[in-house]
């Protein structure tokens, strides 16, 4: 089961990686429309806003519906808008299969006696002998007046 889960989750990251691109072409064609049509204000400060803050595209993603019919953008914006929804969807699928994998395997962890595992470790002859706490006898160096106090030194 967990190999399976694996080609899964693969199949599922290269999908959310094709829509994605899928996304940027959109994105990119929408801006070549901007330019085109001389808002070259507009693209500048969505391509600017991509990188800085992530919301450039969502910038472009409106004005492309708005300008759809008069830009011909029709079947561009209708792709994104299909990008959008199988990204979203994927993406509520991969983290609900990462926590469904989360889960099972704390349920197995649980499950597993460590006691019957036959994992031992073998310390041999080792004895080590500590002092109690009680016995152990501190030296007290009194302080001086600004000199560096030493267990050797006397006033």
């Amino acid at each position: 089961m967990a190999a399976g889960l694996g080609i899964i989750g693969i199949i599922l990251y290269l999908l959310i990686f094709v829509v994605s691109i899928v996304g940027l072409v959109c994105f990119i064609m929408v801006l070549v429309q901007m330019f085109k049509h001389e808002q070259n204000g507009l693209g500048i400060a969505c391509i600017i806003l991509a990188f800085c803050t992530g919301i450039g595209p969502l910038i472009a993603f409106v004005y492309g519906w708005i300008k759809a019919k008069e830009w011909d953008l029709k079947k561009v914006m209708l792709a994104w808008t299909v990008a959008i929804v199988l990204q979203v969807c994927l993406l509520i699928g991969a983290v609900v299969m990462v926590l469904g994998a989360a889960a099972a395997g704390s349920q197995s962890l649980q499950k597993m006696d460590f006691d019957s595992s036959g994992f031992n470790i073998d310390t041999g002859d080792v004895n080590i002998d500590f002092p109690p706490i009680e016995n152990m006898q501190t030296e007290e160096v009194p302080a001086t007046d600004g000199a560096a106090a030493t267990p050797d030194a006397e006033n």
